[in-house]
């Protein structure tokens, strides 16, 4: 039986220091060293809300916190974590 992937959206924005987001060079990195983890995750990466809500359509979690969080509960009806 195959293991659903949990969604996960990684949100950045370029106010922050570089160091505080993840790109996707990052992402190819943590993966290569964590390739169990990785396989059961289905990940995106976004910019200043450039796929912010069609991200949280199906998001589970969200690493990073977006700058439009009006309507959370509406826009991302299987959100159970911000981190």
């Amino acid at each position: 039986m195959a293991v659903k992937k949990l969604r996960v959206h990684i949100e950045n924005t370029r106010k922050k220091s570089s160091i505080s987001n993840v790109t996707p060079e990052l992402w190819k990195a943590a993966c290569t060293r964590h390739r169990t983890l990785a396989r059961r995750l289905d990940v995106t990466l976004g910019w200043n809300g450039d796929i912010l809500d069609s991200a949280l359509e199906d998001a589970v979690a969200v690493i990073g916190v977006p700058a439009a969080r009006d309507h959370l509960a509406r826009r991302a009806p299987h959100l159970r974590w911000v981190h």
